[in-house]
């Protein structure tokens, strides 16, 4: 998937070349091979994953709201982005080249569309994806691999929650309710008329 078609169609012009030819009869013929076949489950789309993302965070937010389903005019209008994301649910291994930012912004719709999901990978090539655990690493020709086991990724994305909250945001709210707890529990546990407990009920 790319937003440039001449990148596609350089990528669809160099798989021609990956069948084997043959000489006989005085022609030059194409056979059957592996490669063949292996370039038959190959397709090259031209999209724009921005939209493919902003299509998915909508309809996210809609179901984890009110459990709204989209008009038929909705589906109609976002029918090519609705359609890639349809086929990625299906998919089992993911290769990016992406960078930190690109990373970040497809980090939210990837959990929301194989998060749980067992038997599915994603792989991150030179830039790891920030919040995950990688099950595998290793560095390959100067570039770091990541690998990462969605069955581990939650399918809640933080980033996408509608109050406006990041997931750091909600993570270190988290982290303040900890700390209050445990403040409170040791509160508890301090002798009523000791100067520490004195000093706690001011704070």
């Amino acid at each position: 998937v790319d937003v440039d078609e001449s990148i596609l169609a350089r990528c669809r012009e160099r798989m021609e070349r990956r069948f084997v030819p043959t000489f006989g009869g005085g022609s030059l013929e194409k056979v059957d091979c592996e490669d063949e076949s292996e370039a038959d489950k190959l397709e090259f789309v031209q999209a724009d994953l921005t939209k493919v993302i902003e299509r998915q965070k909508t309809l996210h937010q809609a179901k984890s709201a009110d459990g709204r389903q989209p008009s038929s005019i909705e589906d109609a209008l976002w029918a090519k982005e609705e359609g890639i994301t349809n086929r990625l649910s299906e998919t089992t291994v993911i290769t990016m080249y992406f960078v930190d930012d690109a990373l970040k912004q497809i980090k939210p719709y990837l959990e929301s569309v194989l998060g749980g999901r067992p038997n599915v990978r994603v792989i991150t090539i030179g830039y790891e994806m920030k919040g995950w655990h990688a099950t595998w690493v290793e560095r390959v020709l100067g570039l770091t691999v990541f690998k990462y086991e969605m069955a581990d990724v939650p399918d809640t994305p933080l980033e996408w929650n509608k109050d406006g909250k990041s997931g750091d945001d909600e993570q270190q709210e988290q982290g303040e309710a900890l700390l209050i707890d445990d403040a409170e529990n040791e509160y508890d546990d301090v002798d009523e008329d000791s100067e520490l407990r004195r000093f706690l009920k001011l704070k």
